[in-house]
């Protein structure tokens, strides 16, 4: 099974357009590879999807951000609370984005990374994707970010695009 850590933008456009980035959140429920997140990550999928660009209303951007606060706090609460927290706040009329968020928050491992890392100058938020793969003991980096593209490879962890990726997992399979 591929351990892989997707980048916050693959994140949001699991939410938004559910193509290839979706196709990760199935193939993760399916069992065939697990995803790793960090606290830092969540938090960055929550301000990033209240960005006025996305389009969602206020009343989503509240949910997704009480779900992402929830999870930041996953030592007091487990993934089953989370997801019933996320249910009972969800009205139908905005059931899509939370599910999605939920569909994220249930198959993703939350990994507490230990060790900062300063690869990325350019933009230092990035480097918490990278914290975030070793921690998880990552296969690849998925990724859309010109930054942690250029890497190409980090420790040993291969950093490609999503679609190369699915593209890699299909011809083994």
């Amino acid at each position: 099974m591929h351990r892989i850590t997707a980048d916050t933008n693959i994140l949001i456009s699991a939410v938004i357009t559910q193509g290839n980035e979706f196709r990760l959140l199935q193939l993760a429920k399916e069992g065939k590879l697990a995803i790793g997140i960090s606290p830092h990550m969540l938090k960055e999928f929550a301000g990033v999807i209240a960005r006025q660009k996305f389009g969602f209303s206020e009343e989503q951007i509240a949910d997704v951000s009480e779900i992402a606060t929830r999870t930041l706090y996953a030592s007091a609460w487990s993934k089953r609370a989370i997801s019933e927290y996320a249910q009972e706040h969800a009205p139908p009329s905005r059931a899509g984005v939370l599910d999605v968020c939920k569909e994220i928050i249930s198959v993703c491992t939350l990994v507490m990374p230990s060790k900062a890392t300063e690869v990325i100058p350019e933009d230092p938020a990035d480097n918490k994707v990278l914290e975030c793969a070793e921690a998880f003991g990552a296969d690849y980096i998925i990724s859309g970010d010109e930054h942690i593209m250029r890497l190409r490879e980090y420790k040993g962890m291969k950093i490609v695009r999503t679609a190369k990726f699915l593209e890699m997992v299909n011809s083994k399979s």
